[in-house]
């Protein structure tokens, strides 16, 4: 499983994917030095010694899920040895809203109830440590890309939660798309993806990224069957 992530910049979009591979560690740079590569690691839960030595080996990124201590061990050591390094924080929950939710209500809601108490409860040194803040994964939580209406609705939902990250001091890392999404026809992927647009403009004023996990099925090498799975991300870039 690979994750990949857009990250606009002043002078072009930079985009760094990370997985649990542990090719290409030779690539490790001198202290201080973040890796010319672009893979990294995922932390769910413990940061085992195989851990440390990817972090120490100067990823470029580093995501981690939820805010338990190995998590935070991970992030402390990772900016300690790579101040410029760059930190992803996702939390998860078992929440899920409605359509018939107003959608700038449950951005609110999912701040102030999934997102900030966690976040309020670490030092401020520790939060200064976290670059980009993630919101609802592969819509879990929210409708996403069922319909056109959905689509809407997370872009509203969105346009609303990137605010709020940003006062607070995160950039925003919007959209968590689950491989191959949004789905339909080539009309109705470019319209669902569309009337996403505007989440993804906030997100850029707000020096924030997006993102999709460019996993795959097969693992092959063969660009046109990909382009479907892992690198379905060039297809959004078209629209």
């Amino acid at each position: 499983m690979t994750w990949k992530l857009q990250l606009p910049a002043s002078a072009k979009q930079v985009f760094f994917a990370f997985s649990v591979v542990f090719a290409a560690l030779w690539l490790a740079p001198a202290q201080g030095e973040l890796s010319r590569s672009k893979l990294s690691v995922h932390f769910i839960a413990r940061y085992t010694a195989g851990g440390r030595q990817i972090v120490s080996a100067g990823p470029r990124l580093i995501k981690v899920l939820d805010l338990g201590e190995d998590m935070r061990r991970a992030v402390r050591e990772y900016k300690r040895l790579y101040p410029n390094g760059v930190v992803v924080l996702r939390i998860y929950t078992p929440i899920r809203y409605s359509r018939r939710d107003m959608p700038e209500e449950r951005a609110l809601h999912f701040w102030e109830n999934v997102l900030w108490p966690p976040l309020s409860r670490l030092p401020e040194a520790e939060r200064r440590l976290i670059d980009y803040l993630e919101g609802p994964n592969e819509g879990d939580t929210t409708p996403t890309w069922e319909s056109l209406d959905d689509a809407r609705w997370f872009a509203r939902f969105w346009t609303a939660l990137a605010p709020l990250m940003r006062r607070h001091g995160f950039r925003p890392c919007v959209g968590s798309i689950a491989v191959g999404n949004p789905g339909g026809s080539p009309e109705e992927v470019e319209a669902k993806f569309a009337a996403f647009a505007p989440a993804l403009r906030v997100a850029k004023q707000l020096d924030g990224a997006w993102s999709y996990h460019a996993y795959t099925i097969r693992y092959t090498t063969n660009a046109d069957e990909e382009i479907w799975y892992s690198l379905r991300y060039r297809k959004l870039h078209e629209i």
